[in-house]
């Protein structure tokens, strides 16, 4: 299986964009635990 994820429509070189893209990788991996676990990863992993 494979997911991706994309989220557009931050303007060119944004600060936004910037702070939004270190967030899903942490949102990918706990959705991850939750289907391979039944359990999601802590909030503060």
């Amino acid at each position: 299986m494979k997911l991706t994820v994309i989220h557009d429509g931050f303007e060119p070189g944004s600060a936004l964009a910037e702070m939004v893209s270190h967030g899903w990788p942490n949102v990918v991996a706990s959705l991850k635990t939750l289907l391979e676990t039944g359990e999601p990863l802590p909030a503060d992993a």
